[in-house]
């Protein structure tokens, strides 16, 4: 190595601006005799980013370019941590400057600055495609790479992409290693949670995720029966509502098969009993898909449909309302563990549904059982004064008699 470069050269050549000149004269040198620049760095790069928010234009956020080497090339940890992710320049001259210098905070830098911002994967990706840094691993990284799928040039390479000079370089080439590992990667997002605006519920995100799962699915990369049973076990976890009408979505979006619904017809049946309305009124349609094609054994059936009947969806109640009629119509023993269940639609908010329940037992009570016909007495009061009548009614018959 020549002498060190002076503050004075190195001031010199940022003000200059050229970004391949900074890297010559800073390359002269190693990490240990750079390091005492990098106070200049810092302070001019901070000096040309302030200018440039203040009169922003493309001549202006170019400007800094060898500021940032300067940074990049000199700084420790914390001080480019300190400039914020503003000191990231374009791919091309990313990638030049981490290779040239090869700085040993690279790892931890590109993870801090996915746990502050997953956003700004887009502008770090490079690194880890070109071999230059570990490949993340953390939730973060997982919360990037949702946010960031249209800058990623695989599977999907857009023409701005094409275009970008980084790609030039032959470590940034997709090899199947690479690509098996995307999918292992995508894979996780059925496991970790959102954050805020990176989360398959918000926006248009879950929507385009399901299309490219769905294409990579139909081009071979993703399993079939994998992607839907990761959907239902999805629908298990802590996801929040808008994640899990996504996995819900993405689930009915695949068009599984009669066969396929059958395969599943456990998991769908324990949804049932989730936590999340939208998730429950998913798994009931899916249930009497699976009933139509392949009946469920009715004491199965109004077991698991049992917590379905306390819902508010009117719509979701009257479907499990007629899967209990449909399971005791072919096994009426099942009739009184029928009753059980149908008699909390009594306690809906909504009157339809409401008459259409009285109007079952009506036909059931002989063979309620007690406890049923105590819930049928200590809802009459919530009723309808015409359904309370009905209600009070049909208790007294089914105590006294006729």
């Amino acid at each position: 190595m020549t002498n060190s470069p002076t503050r004075k050269q190195l001031t010199k050549v940022i003000r200059e601006g050229s970004p391949t000149d900074c890297i010559l004269l800073l390359a002269q040198c190693d990490a240990e005799a750079r390091r005492p620049l990098s106070d200049v760095a810092v302070v001019l790069f901070t000096e040309l980013i302030e200018a440039h928010f203040k009169n922003p234009s493309a001549a202006t956020l170019r400007k800094p370019d060898a500021a940032r080497v300067a940074v990049l090339a000199t700084g420790s940890l914390e001080q480019v941590i300190s400039c914020d992710w503003h000191v990231i320049p374009d791919p091309e001259l990313l990638i030049q400057v981490v290779d040239t210098f090869q700085p040993d905070w690279a790892d931890a830098w590109v993870q801090h600055v996915l746990d502050e911002n997953p956003y700004i994967m887009r502008h770090l990706h490079w690194l880890w495609d070109a071999d230059l840094c570990e490949r993340p691993n953390s939730e973060s990284f997982i919360h990037g790479l949702l946010a960031t799928h249209h800058f990623l040039h695989w599977p999907v390479e857009t023409s701005a992409l094409r275009a970008t000079p980084a790609l030039r370089d032959q470590r940034l080439r997709t090899t199947p290693a690479k690509q098996a590992q995307l999918i292992k990667d995508f894979w996780r997002f059925f496991e970790v949670k959102g954050r805020g605006e990176f989360s398959l519920g918000y926006l248009d995100l879950g929507s385009a995720w399901r299309s490219r799962f769905i294409e990579l699915c139909d081009a071979g990369h993703m399993s079939r029966d994998r992607l839907l049973d990761a959907s239902l076990a999805a629908l298990t976890g802590d996801f929040n509502q808008a994640e899990a009408r996504c996995f819900a979505r993405l689930y009915t979006e695949l068009e599984p098969t009669a066969k396929e619904h059958h395969a599943r017809c456990d998991k769908l049946l324990a949804l049932l009993a989730a936590e999340i309305p939208s998730t429950v009124s998913f798994a009931v349609k899916a249930v009497k898909q699976v009933n139509k094609s392949h009946p469920i054994p009715a004491a199965d059936l109004i077991e698991a449909l049992e917590p379905v009947f306390t819902l508010p969806s009117k719509g979701t109640v009257v479907e499990a309302i007629r899967l209990s009629k449909d399971a005791v119509k072919r096994t009426p023993e099942a009739k009184q563990a029928a009753i059980d269940g149908v008699v909390q639609g009594l306690l809906h908010r909504n009157e339809d549904v409401q008459e259409g329940t009285l109007s079952i037992l009506e036909n059931w009570f002989a063979d309620a059982s007690s406890e049923a016909l105590e819930k049928l007495r200590d809802s009459a009061p919530v009723l309808p004064p015409t359904l309370r009548a009905r209600a009070l009614a049909l208790y007294s018959t089914a105590r006294h008699g006729p």
